[in-house]
Formats: structure tokens, sequence, C-alpha cells
């Protein structure tokens, strides 16, 4: 193969906007351990702190909140890797794999951590099925509840797989599994409760951590499906964390999560730019700094380790940082479309522009007309923002980015600047 057909390739490979990275990957950057400040606060080490300081018994209800393509997935498996090696059992569920996002609701939730345990249970303790008194009736449920959709699944199969396999089945009896929801949540309970005394007992007494990633990518019209029932989703007897969006966390509906014994939500911003609310974004910035960091990072795991200079031409990186708003997916996906649009290397500036243009017409053809003067207001950063169902929208398709580095604030996505109905109306 030719190689710089192979670098191409490889180029493209790494910097893949929507692969997570696992928790051992050489390629993760601990950008807030290395760069402190740029979203705000430590989230991965305090989601480790509240499991490590609470009791191998309590239950926690804890969800994590950010942009989709912030880095929220390689930051779990991090913290699940890390959590692992302190003598936790952690069970990581991607509901992506498993659910249809786009039809989700909590009843389908219920159902993934049950088969998710059980497949745990069978890979962590040999002998669980002697060792765990509720085992019995988790498998009648399964038995007696899903029966058209497992076949003629037994004890002794893996259930996640048919799960998935048979996951549309499952999501359009959500009626029949609500009907008998507090049966199943009860049994549920119950295993949570007795697993997580058996894995205690057999790895340094920390228990179970239950990560439930992917709900951030619920569409506005499911988030109530899936969260608005937070006190059947606080009853769980387990430490739960979960993703949610940040449209959810960010709206009146949060207080129902607290008033339900949730805990005060973790999130994950993007990556600030400016080292002030008044200061102008800056590819030098610390911000800028960790995001450029993360691109030396996956170069150096290529093969022959090429260097900034010598795939992206003067200034090329830069423009793409800033262009990006500190978004990590975003800077990834202007890299990954500006590749095949790149005759040679070093990637010329020329060919960087081009991709920021279509990424212009994209946002272009999004943006309905209505929401102009609503995105007009955020040209520069601001403090805050409504709360209503538009802003709250603009939020979750990433118009409006979210920050906080010392300051919280908002600002319209860099690559809407350029369009001329982001102009001031005259």
């Amino acid at each position: 193969m030719d190689e710089t057909l192979k670098l191409w390739r490889e180029l493209t490979r790494s910097f893949a906007p929507d692969v997570s990275l696992a928790g051992d990957d050489s390629r993760f950057v601990d950008i807030d351990q290395d760069f402190a400040g740029v979203r705000g606060e430590n989230t991965q080490a305090r989601l480790i702190e509240i499991c490590r300081r609470a009791e191998a018994s309590e239950a926690i209800h804890l969800l994590l909140a950010g942009p989709r393509g912030a880095g929220k997935s390689s930051e779990l498996r991090h913290a699940v890797a890390r959590l692992e090696a302190e003598g936790f059992t952690t069970l990581y569920i991607d509901a992506q794999d498993t659910l249809e996002i786009g039809v989700a609701s909590y009843a389908d939730v219920l159902v993934l951590l049950y088969a998710a345990l059980f497949d745990k249970l069978r890979e962590a303790v040999p002998d669980f099925r002697t060792s765990l008194r509720s085992l019995e009736r988790v498998q009648q449920d399964f038995k007696e509840f899903f029966h058209e959709a497992l076949g003629d699944w037994e004890p002794a199969k893996p259930v996640l797989g048919v799960f998935k396999a048979a996951a549309s089945r499952f999501q359009t009896d959500c009626e029949r599994i609500m009907s008998h929801e507090s049966r199943l949540r009860a049994n549920l309970n119950n295993l949570l409760q007795d697993s997580n005394l058996l894995l205690a007992s057999r790895k340094n007494g920390n228990g179970l951590v239950i990560v439930l990633d992917g709900l951030d990518k619920l569409p506005p019209d499911r988030i109530d499906p899936v969260f608005g029932r937070p006190d059947l989703l606080c009853s769980l007897q387990t430490k739960l964390i979960m993703t949610a969006p940040i449209s959810y966390v960010y709206s009146p509906d949060l207080q129902h999560w607290r008033n339900s014994g949730g805990r005060e939500p973790l999130v994950m911003p993007m990556i600030c730019l400016r080292e002030g609310i008044g200061a102008q974004a800056q590819p030098t910035s610390s911000g800028g700094m960790a995001m450029r960091t993360v691109v030396q990072t996956r170069l150096e795991s290529i093969e022959g380790s090429p260097s900034e200079q010598d795939i992206f031409a003067e200034g090329v990186l830069d423009r793409a940082i800033l262009m990006s708003g500190g978004h990590l997916r975003g800077l990834f996906r202007l890299i990954v479309e500006t590749i095949p649009r790149s005759a040679q290397l070093p990637i010329p500036m020329e060919a960087l522009d081009r991709t920021i243009r279509e990424e212009e017409i994209a946002l272009n053809r999004v943006v309905q007309d209505d929401w102009w003067e609503l995105l007009r207001e955020f040209r520069e950063p601001r403090k805050d923002r409504p709360t209503d169902d538009d802003h709250s929208l603009l939020l979750y398709l990433q118009l409006i980015h979210y920050y906080r580095n010392g300051w919280e604030g908002y600002e319209v996505n860099p690559i809407l600047k350029g369009l001329p109905r982001m102009s001031p109306s005259p």
C-alpha cells in the first residue's frame, strides 16, 4: 500500500469522531487533571470520590451530563477502570448498544439493568446461582414477563445478547412491563442488594457500581419517558451512574430528581478557550493547549509518530481548535472531513476552509427562521440563558455551547458566527 495512503487511513481512524476510548487506552488524556479548570471541576475525580466515600451498602443515584461528543464516555470508561483497581465491581452498560434510543422508556432501562446484572453475576461469581437467594425470583420474572421476546431462553444462557437481538419486541411491550413494574423493581432491588453484599465480601468490601451510558443521546421527546419518574430510578438499591441530556439537567424538571433523592448532577461542558468571560478565545489558552495535547497524543499513536507540523500547515490546527468551540468531537470531525479535501501533507488552510464552509451550510439548514434572533443573543459569551423549550433545544442541538472555567456561560457555536444571519439586526 502507498505509504501516504496508509497514513491518511491511520489519521482517519485515529480521529474517528464517534469512538470513545477504553479505560486502559494509552491515548486517553486526563484533561481535568492536566489542565485544571478548562472544564470547571474535575468530574471524574469527584465521581470516584463519591463512590469511595460511601458505604458499600449505600445507594447512590448520580447523573453525568454534557454535550454529546464532549468526552463523557471516555471519562466514564477511565473512571470504571480506576474503580475496578480500587476493588469495586463495575457494570458498564452502553444503552446505545442495546436499546433503540429513539423510543426508549423507563421500562426499557429497568429490563436492561435486570439483564445486564444477571450476565455480570454469571461472569464475576461462578457459583452465583447457589449464592444468591433472590436469583430464583429473577429467573421466574424473565420466564413469565419476557417469554415472547426471549423465546426458549434458559437460565444457563446469557440474557443480554438475547435482549439486544429482541430489543424492538421488548420496547413495544412497555405497557405490559409497567403493569408489573412494582414487582419487577422489588425483585431487582432484592437482587441488587444481595449481589452487592456478595461482591463486597469478595472484593475488598467495596461492592457494585453500575454505569449506564448513552442516555445523554435521548431525543427531546424521550427524556420524559426515561427521566420523568425519578422517584422510580432513585429507588433502585445500588450505586447507579447515568448519563443524561444536558438540556434535562438545566431544566426545571431537575428539581424532581433532587426531590427524589438524586445527587447533584456532574456536568462536563465544552473545553473553554477563553481565560475569562471577557477574554478572546485563543488556541494558546489553557483550553486550547488541552485540545492540542489530545491531537498530539493521537498522532503519537500512529506508526512513525508524525508531528503536528507533518500533518497540519501553519495555523491550520489553531483554526480548527477555535472553530470547534472547545468541542472534542467537533474538532475531530473537522479533521476527518478535511482529510479527503487535501491533496497533500501537511494539510493546507484552503482544505480546512472548505470543510468549515460545508459545516456552515449544514448548520444553516438546521436553524429554523425564528431561532436566529435567539442565537444572536449569544454571539458573545453570556452568563445565563432562558430555560424555555426553544433555548433548551438549541443547547441540545449544540447550536449553543456551555462552558465553565471559573465562570459559567453560554456562547453560540463558532461555525454559526460566519453566517450572514448572525449579524446584528439593523
